[in-house]
């Protein structure tokens, strides 16, 4: 994929990905869109916005994880190109925020070693344009890739997050940016038997379909 260098003066002309017109590749339906990456960019997602049953859950997913989806989400994540964040929720913005209304999001937290790495928190900058209120509700207390433990190691993942002292509403919509194994969300969920949980992953592998 090529390598990008996102200025602030790039504005929502140019598509986020390609830098081509964001018309490119644009229907009649979409042709008024406020669409930060052009038609041709955006159909090279595979949507399947749809909920899933992982470990016992319901997940509601926007998207497959594809390689499309992985180059980006690495580009955005690790290769520091926060402008990226923006383009996986934009065309959802509105069905998050009528479907989810009255419920803070919570998002699945980010190491303190990767924060220090990153500069940003990536799911801040995706949810950014999202009018439901933001919380942050968990750590990590180290970095744990999941990606790079056996399937039977993954749900070890429990033992890194814990919850903060931050008091933390009723009505909570759980988000992460992936969904490989569903420990992350299964480990926060079990820390909040309390609270009625929703949960939104941006990507679902398809294992689980």
């Amino acid at each position: 994929m090529q390598k990008r260098n996102h200025h602030d003066e790039q504005k929502s002309e140019t598509c986020l990905i390609c830098f081509q017109s964001v018309m490119q590749g644009r229907s009649i339906f979409d042709y008024f869109s406020n669409d930060c990456i052009c038609g041709t960019c955006r159909r090279s997602f595979t949507n399947v916005h749809r909920e899933y049953d992982v470990l016992g859950m319901k997940v509601f997913s926007f998207y497959a994880y594809t390689t499309y989806f992985e180059d980006l989400m690495f580009t955005c994540k690790e290769g520091g190109d926060e402008a990226l964040a923006s383009i996986f929720i934009e065309p959802f913005i509105k069905y998050i925020e009528k479907t989810y209304k009255g419920y803070t999001i919570v998002y699945a937290p980010t190491s303190k070693e990767k924060l220090e790495e990153r500069g940003f928190i990536p799911l801040e900058k995706m949810f950014a344009k999202v009018k439901l209120k933001k919380m942050h509700g968990f750590v990590k207390q180290y970095d744990y890739k999941q990606n790079n433990q056996i399937a039977s190691k993954r749900k070890d993942v429990a033992k890194v997050i814990a919850r903060n002292d931050v008091d933390l509403p009723h009505k909570i919509l759980l988000v992460d940016d992936v969904c490989t194994s569903g420990h992350t969300l299964k480990a926060m969920v079990d820390l909040l038997a309390a609270h009625d949980v929703k949960l939104l992953s941006i990507a679902m592998v398809q294992s689980f379909d």
